[in-house]
């Protein structure tokens, strides 16, 4: 009597590596592309964080506006900076009126874009700039997050995650 066994080979891909370095947005895109995506509830789990990204960027860019000393075009717009440094980032879950107007005044202040310019010298969010360019979208009371939203936010991720999908039947 002989034995016949069956191997099935299973691919593997393990993510390593620093902080901000893709790991995550490279699941995300395999999940879009490879995947079932993300539906509508999940991508509607993801709001919150980029409502946090946006206030964070802005953030960001008002504290190097200092640290650079780079003059607001506008001299009322370092009134919304200070304001919007203490508004507590991690109590943001949603973009009240008031933060998207401050948002939308310093992203159209001058001295914001020079400061954008010169974001090598200071940690700034990659996503920036597109979420500033979809901040009437995403301010929208009914907004759902598109998947290019999702794929753009950062958040830190922590643990060990199991991730699957299928490329080609395999």
């Amino acid at each position: 009597m002989t034995e016949s066994a069956i191997i099935i080979f299973w691919p593997s891909i393990f993510s390593s590596g620093t902080g901000e370095s893709g790991k995550t947005t490279f699941i995300r895109q395999m999940r879009i592309i490879h995947g079932r995506g993300f539906s509508e509830e999940e991508r509607r789990t993801f709001a919150k964080c980029i409502f946090q990204n946006i206030v964070t960027a802005m953030k960001a860019m008002t504290g190097a506006m200092t640290t650079l000393r780079i003059p607001y075009h506008n001299p009322e717009n370092e009134m919304y900076a200070t304001w919007l440094r203490d508004v507590n980032t991690v109590q943001v879950s949603q973009l009240e009126r008031g933060y998207v107007d401050g948002i939308r005044r310093l992203w159209a202040d001058s001295g914001i874009r020079a400061c954008y310019s010169r974001r090598c010298e200071y940690q700034l969010l990659d996503s920036t700039e597109y979420y500033m360019s979809n901040l009437d979208r995403i301010s929208a009371p009914d907004y759902i997050p598109t998947e290019q939203d999702v794929l753009r936010v950062r958040f830190p991720t922590t643990g060990i995650h199991d991730y699957s999908f299928t490329i080609n039947k395999i």
